[in-house]
């Protein structure tokens, strides 16, 4: 036999008669591919062999070997094993033309165990191309079984995308950042220029980068390795629209990075796009490993047909890549398209105006904009003309490219650059990119009648250090109002970007955002709201009622539209705003008419009910009144009107109770011993420290505190030695970031270890709400712990067992859950300010002492067992006597129904986010 006659020759001979097979056949394995991986020694990132099904499912990986190398060889083995992980697959096949085995993913061990075993008498090398009958029948043997197997389910096929969906690949590309930048730092030293390059590369991109990314030359590395996976993806998917673009076929394993460039370049000059294609600095500075398996990949992308997917799977692909290697970073999270498709349709009024993204990430937003323009416009170009988009950040922008490159509109600059939110304003010269020539364009920023973006979840612990510029909005602010104006200093980064744009857009234009729902309940949402109303019209709130809308990020997401005023002022009394539940999951969206009649009537703002929605319309004057109840904007998406009756009887429950938060020290371990302390009892408290030990109406101490005021000379003298060595035990400690406890304990007036027992409760509430809800009476007065609120009687006189049983009332547990906003694990969110300030309970001393025995009566029974999930215990019969009773005291018994319901709307409101 020749001598060039190796695995690789066999493997392709192999590919092609699996091919001649499955024309013949028309079962469940459609294909084969993998010559392009075999013409440089055999892959590392994929298999030698792989079947595909329909729809280019990836159904198998095989590794082929000389009948030399025995099937049970480990290296065999675990290559061929890794690669089927990484596929997502769970199955493979290993064979050596003498004996083929087939390996299936066991569930419960998570091992690839055989299954099925093939042999042959083919014993070496020189007789495989000789007897190759004899092979190939065996091939059509393992083809039928594997068919077999694959339609009863023991195999199971892939969609390829789903490869990046695990982030599998791009980790695996990524991993080579280390040495690509170590190789880019070496390069950078033997040339100034290059070293100037990309130092000046680093000054106006570091902000981006330095949080995961210290180091220039892994951040440079990161930056080449995926945008080398971008380009390889887009022009594969260019092959469905330019011929020219097949020419990215020809980079395979055996292809230099100088060559792939030059394909590269060509394809660009006559397919026009090298706004996506422009190299980034020394993007040829890439180490052998790196480079092999980008080419890997690339004959991969060749042989699973990535030009017949559509542009949504691709840009889907993309935003897996970015985000995965981004993370959480600047807080911005890929928007759901069907989620940008619905905010686009509710915001834009005509489709012909411009339209900006100004926080466009990857371009999900912005892509629905081009898309909604395109079935109104009469062109392409038209539609690409006046579709905008920016972000703070280079990275993402790549992607947002790719999401608006459209065939139909080749020539037509992008409108998409680099700026900060925050800093944009009308006349403003940006700067573009010619797609024909990659030349730079300036153009001129327009008052944009409509903004729609997807703020970024950045919390003001980070807002204020990543965004220098962030308190130029307050200046801004205070210039348009003539008067100081400034957010509060907790307010999240989504509240300025939101009132900075205010002056891109035009007066009545519209602004659709979708934030985080911290503005709905906060104490800093409180103060934004108060400034965004003098600001914009706000026209409707929207929130999920059925499911997380972000499935990738722990935030509880809203939409709401606004429309910008000529100058600040307040609200007329009649101004309305919607406040709309969307009761179907996303996923229902894809229905085009559902999507349809559900954006129309969030256009209309209509008060109604039906199976898609619930819509609240609210006039200013109304939402007032009910914020002078105490009322937070979470409440407004349930039917209230029931509360202006219920009004007059109600009063501030501040009024009998100060309310707070508990003691609050900060170093656990000093300030609650574990048994062994060897304390003096005269210093030890008990105390209430978690709500976790908290199961029923009446709650006891769970913990002990270490209390002590004295000196520590005073101790001494005494002869306390427990105290004083465990003061002593922790005097050098320090806190989780180094600080001396010493230092961050003290306070002014006490010892640094000195805990106070003078924040007792009667009552306690909780910070963080679950599923229970409830108010808890301490069987003694007792100290409590900061996890928890304490409510104490202001003097003897208050009836604490009455207050008790009234703010367990119905209406008490729905003012609890009227006065927080649900975070992202569904947890209440619930301040002692808030509580303070807002908590209003049916007045204790307006009932005769008889109904307040009967009440008291009735309450008993709950005092004596566990509190359960809300929605389960509004409806046991002791507390529907109860609460029964407690309303027919007042007069109110006629409202329970629907005091009941707007609880239980809220309350599943807060909680879909489980679903």
């Amino acid at each position: 036999m020749s001598i060039r006659y190796n695995e690789r020759s066999w493997a392709i001979d192999v590919i092609s008669e699996i091919n001649l097979l499955c024309s013949r056949m028309g079962r469940a394995v459609r294909r084969a591919g993998g010559e392009s991986t075999l013409k440089n020694e055999g892959g590392v990132l994929f298999p030698d062999v792989l079947l595909f099904g329909d729809d280019s499912r990836i159904v198998q990986g095989w590794e082929l070997k000389m009948p030399d190398t025995p099937i049970t060889d480990n290296e065999l083995l675990n290559n061929a094993e890794r690669k089927a992980r990484l596929l997502g697959l769970n199955s493979f096949l290993v064979w050596n033309v003498t004996n083929a085995a087939l390996y299936v993913l066991e569930q419960a061990s998570g091992r690839f165990l055989p299954v099925r075993h093939w042999e042959i008498t083919i014993r070496n090398r020189e007789e495989v191309i000789n007897r190759w009958r004899e092979w190939r029948q065996l091939l059509e043997r393992i083809i039928a079984d594997i068919n077999d197997f694959l339609e009863i389910g023991t195999i199971f096929s892939a969609n390829f995308h789903e490869v990046f969906d695990r982030n599998t690949i791009v980790d695996v590309i990524l991993g080579h950042k280390q040495g690509v930048g170590e190789l880019l730092r070496r390069t950078a030293g033997a040339n100034a220029t290059t070293r100037a390059e990309i130092n000046n590369w680093w000054r106006l991109c570091h902000s981006e980068y330095f949080i995961d990314e210290p180091d220039q030359w892994n951040a440079l590395a990161k930056v080449n390795l995926l945008q080398w996976l971008n380009r390889l993806l887009f022009a594969q998917w260019m092959k469905r629209f330019f011929t020219a673009a097949r020419e990215i076929d020809r980079i395979t394993p055996g292809t230099n990075v100088e060559e792939a460039s030059l394909i590269i370049s060509n394809i660009t000059r006559q397919c026009d796009f090298l706004n996506i294609f422009q190299p980034m600095i020394c993007s040829q500075v890439l180490t052998d490993a790196a480079w092999q398996e980008l080419t890997e990949l690339n004959a991969f992308l060749t042989d699973i047909r990535l030009e017949n997917v559509s542009q949504d799977i691709l840009q889907n692909i993309l935003e897996k890549v970015v985000y995965s290697a981004r993370r959480e970073l600047v807080g911005q999270y890929a928007t759901p398209s069907i989620l940008a498709d619905l905010l686009v349709n509710m915001t834009v009024d005509d489709w012909g105006d411009d339209v900006i993204d100004p926080c466009c990430g990857t371009g999900t937003i912005a892509k629905a904009i081009f898309d909604n323009k395109r079935r109104y416009l009469e062109s392409s170009a038209m539609a690409l003309a006046s579709t905008w988009a920016s972000d703070k950040f280079t990275f993402p922008l790549h992607i947002a490219n790719i999401a608006l490159a459209d065939p139909e509109a080749v020539g037509e600059p992008t409108r998409l650059f680099q700026a900060d939110a925050l800093e944009l304003s009308p006349e403003q010269t940006i700067t573009i990119i010619n797609p024909g020539d990659g030349s730079p364009m300036d153009i001129i920023l327009p008052e944009f009648p409509c903004i729609i973006s997807n703020l970024p979840f950045v919390p003001f612990e980070i807002a204020r250090d990543a965004n220098p510029n962030l308190f130029g909005v307050n200046d801004f602010l205070s210039h348009a109002e003539g008067k100081e104006v400034a957010l509060a200093g907790k307010s999240d980064l989504y509240a300025y970007v939101a009132l900075a744009v205010w002056r891109l857009l035009a007066p009545g234009g519209r602004l659709g955002i979708i934030t985080s729902n911290s503005w709905l309940g906060t104490d800093w949402g409180e103060k934004y709201r108060s400034i965004l109303k003098r600001f914009y019209k706000i026209k409707t709130v929207l929130v999920s009622g059925c499911g997380r809308w972000f499935n990738n990020a722990d935030v509880v997401t809203t939409i709401t539209v606004l429309e910008r005023r000529l100058t600040p002022c307040l609200p007329a009394a009649d101004e309305t705003t919607a406040f709309a539940v969307l009761k179907q999951p996303l996923d229902a969206l894809k229905n085009e008419e559902i999507k349809g009649e559900i954006a129309d009537t969030l256009v209309l703002r209509k008060q109604l009910v039906n199976d898609n929605l619930s819509i609240i319309v609210r006039q200013h004057g109304d939402i007032e009144r009910l914020e002078e109840l105490g009322l937070e904007w979470p409440a407004l998406f349930a039917d209230l009107e029931w509360l202006n009756d219920v009004a007059p009887h109600l009063v501030p429950t501040r009024d009998y109770f100060v309310i707070n938060r508990g003691e609050r020290r900060g170093w656990d371990p000093m300030f609650y011993p574990e048994s062994g302390h060897g304390i003096e009892p005269q210093y030890l408290r008990p105390v209430l420290k978690t709500p976790r030990s908290i199961t029923g109406l009446i709650a006891s101490p769970d913990a002990t505190a270490f209390c002590c005021s004295r000196h520590i000379g005073e101790l001494a003298a005494n002869g306390h030695l427990g105290a004083l060595t465990w003061i002593r035990r922790f005097e050098q400690g320090v806190n989780k970031t180094g600080k001396p406890l010493a230092e961050v304990l003290a306070r002014s007036g006490y010892h640094w270890y000195e805990m106070r027992d003078d924040t007792t409760a009667d009552l306690v509430a909780f910070m963080n709400y679950d599923e229970r809800i409830f108010i808890a009476k301490l069987r003694e007065r007792s100290f409590v712990n900061q996890r928890l609120i304490r409510l104490t009687r202001r003097s003897q006189d208050v009836d604490t067992e009455l207050c008790h049983a009234l703010l367990n009332s119905i209406l008490g547990i729905f003012y609890i859950e009227a006065m927080g906003f649900g975070r992202g694990l569904a947890a209440l969110d619930l301040s002692s300010n808030k509580l303070s300030s807002g908590f209003r309970m049916l007045d204790p001393v307006v009932i005769t002492a008889a109904q307040r025995q009967q009440i008291l009566n009735d309450f008993a029974p709950l005092l004596t067992r566990r509190v359960l999930p809300a929605l389960a215990e509004i409806d046991q019969a002791d507390r529907i006597r109860f609460d029964s009773t407690v309303l027919a005291a007042y007069g109110l018994e006629r409202y329970y129904d629907s005091i009941k319901r707007a609880f239980c709307n809220l309350y599943r409101i807060r909680r879909t986010v489980k679903q």
